[in-house]
């Protein structure tokens, strides 16, 4: 009973916490936005971190088919991919992505998470040694990496658009309402749907070089093949071709290090065009250091740009694209 009333206070909060951008509420959405809520409610739980992302109905279902059919789904047990969530989280700076999956981590219970964090922690750091020797097999790649990337992109998201916490409460009072909604954490844990059904929401599209990790699980290739070429179709009438191709080249240059509180991202934007160049500031701000992005950086961008899906498809653009980067250098290990 509590978890099902706690279910649905969640429910009831959905959007309270979003910043800059309307959310859709459960009760209000129709076709697309409609259809992933309740994939979301059927085999996750629907939270902020998803419905952030509904004033652009594409990049929703690219989000969650991302998510779910790697960490919801396949044969990697949850709580390991769980760990890796919450340790890529904090590698990110993601104070609500790592309170949520500790949570979920814990409720999994069974094995010893740890196995697989060292590596979770490293996906930042190219060179790190122990990236050339992962500590799960070529047939896990797929459902390991996955969600390393997923939560690339989720994390950068998340710390433009959420506050820091889940939880509105004190910090005291966090742990009566974990104990509280333990229940429903283990129960969402617990789940094993079907692999592949998010992939019904979005347009098939062939898998990027630059994701060759995925090719070893059909439905995980499908989703990020998906999912990428619904985030760049939602971006392009959004950001232009100098835009893009700016950013993308200067990311191969990109070896995960924090770029910090220096002035760089006027460095890399002054080659291009005054007009776009709050385009541009804000995409690299999201990719790079999206714990920068404020009140400024959204102004700029919403004078040539007012309607919240257009923020959500350009910011989802920089996030995915340094998650592509960063999965670019993640190994699969030989078979």
């Amino acid at each position: 009973m509590w978890a099902n009333l706690l279910a649905g206070t969640v429910e009831r909060m959905v959007g309270t916490r979003v910043h800059y951008v309307d959310v859709v509420r459960l009760n209000e959405a129709t076709g697309l936005v409609a259809k992933v809520y309740a994939q979301i409610r059927s085999d996750f739980l629907l939270g902020d971190p998803f419905a952030l992302h509904s004033t652009a109905p594409e990049v929703l279902a690219a989000s969650w088919a991302m998510v779910r059919e790697t960490l919801v789904v396949g044969q990697v047990a949850r709580g390991f991919k769980e760990a890796v969530a919450s340790a890529v989280s904090r590698t990110n700076a993601c104070p609500y992505c790592v309170e949520v999956h500790d949570s979920m981590e814990r409720a999994s219970r069974g094995e010893d998470h740890d196995t697989y964090v060292p590596w979770a922690e490293a996906t930042r750091h190219p060179r790190a040694e122990v990236l050339a020797f992962p500590p799960f097999s070529a047939e896990q790649a797929p459902e390991v990496i996955g969600v390393a990337v997923a939560f690339h992109y989720l994390n950068r998201m998340v710390n433009v658009f959420l506050e820091e916490s889940p939880m509105p409460a004190p910090q005291a009072a966090k742990g009566l309402l974990e104990w509280v909604s333990s229940p429903m954490l283990r129960r969402a844990a617990a789940m094993s749907p079907a692999p592949g059904t998010s992939l019904e929401l979005l347009e098939a599209a062939d898998l990027p070089e630059d994701m060759a990790w995925a090719r070893g699980r059909p439905q995980i290739a499908s989703a990020f093949g998906a999912a990428t070429a619904a985030i760049e179709d939602a971006a392009a009438p959004v950001l232009s071709e100098a835009v893009r191709t700016h950013v993308r080249e200067r990311l191969t240059g990109w070896w995960g290090e924090d770029r910090g509180l220096e002035r760089w991202v006027e460095k890399e934007v002054a080659d291009l065009p005054p007009r776009d160049q709050p385009d541009a500031r804000l995409v690299y701000l999201t990719a790079l250091a999206p714990y920068r992005v404020d009140d400024p950086a959204i102004a700029a961008f919403r004078e040539r740009h007012p309607e919240d899906g257009d923020l959500i498809a350009a910011t989802a653009w920089g996030s995915l694209t340094a998650a592509r980067r960063i999965g670019g250098w993640l190994k699969v290990p030989a078979e």
